[in-house]
């Protein structure tokens, strides 16, 4: 399952990212990050900013999972050579993350073959391109999300129905929280997300982000599972 992070400069996109790193890392899955800056914070088994480097290494690997930041500049709108990262990678077991800054920078081979989204504030254009790919309305919202909050996508529905969360991160706690949307409504809290909400597609409930204690909280970890059966 490839999935897409989206959000402008310090919306939380990489505070994510990072996260679901270090909790593939810790529970014993291999990480490969494309970072431009080569960010040690990554954790990853292999980390560069050499785009041949990188799919070089992937090509011999298996069952990673691949982070792309960037990928506006580091993929582009149109680099066949890349794209293969969504579109014949999950052969050799790998799932991706494509990281940028607005969907309209992301080439459509790479947004078509995402099954999952996460999407913080963006610009209108492409909260409205979301909002109609994802066909789910809601994303044109995207536009007026404050800082740390997201929406989490699916292309279908889950077994009870749901296919778009509510999520928001504590950054002076270092944690994600999210909730489907559907409960959020129900329920009307005040902040949004409920802080014992369940992260049942999202797998990021109570992200311990501290140097101590990379990992996810809870009892509810699908975006885990729902990899984790990408690359057995």
């Amino acid at each position: 399952m490839h999935s897409m992070i989206i959000g402008t400069t310090e919306s939380g996109k990489t505070f994510l990212s990072k996260c679901l790193v270090a909790e593939f890392k810790k529970r014993g899955y291999p990480c490969a990050v494309l970072d431009p800056f080569c960010d040690p914070e990554w954790q990853a088994d292999f980390i560069t900013a050499n785009g041949e480097e990188f799919l070089a290494y992937v090509k011999r690997s298996r069952n990673h999972f691949l982070f792309v930041d960037e990928s506006g500049t580091t993929i582009g709108r149109y680099n066949p050579e890349m794209e293969w990262l969504a579109t014949t990678s999950r052969h050799l077991g790998h799932s991706s993350f494509f990281i940028g800054h607005r969907a309209t920078q992301v080439s459509t081979v790479i947004r078509t073959n995402s099954h999952r989204a996460f999407v913080f504030a963006t610009d209108l254009d492409s909260a409205k391109l979301l909002a109609v790919e994802w066909r789910e309305p809601q994303l044109v919202k995207l536009a007026n999300l404050g800082k740390g909050e997201f929406f989490m996508v699916t292309r279908f529905p889950d077994e009870n129905g749901t296919k778009i969360w509510r999520g928001a991160i504590d950054f002076e706690g270092r944690r994600v929280y999210s909730v489907p949307l559907e409960r959020q409504a129900n329920n009307a809290h005040t902040s949004g997300v409920s802080d014992g909400g369940s992260s049942d597609a999202v797998g990021v409930q109570h992200v311990n982000a501290t140097d101590s204690g990379n990992g996810f909280g809870g009892n509810d970890n699908a975006t885990v599972n729902d990899n984790q059966r990408a690359v057995k």
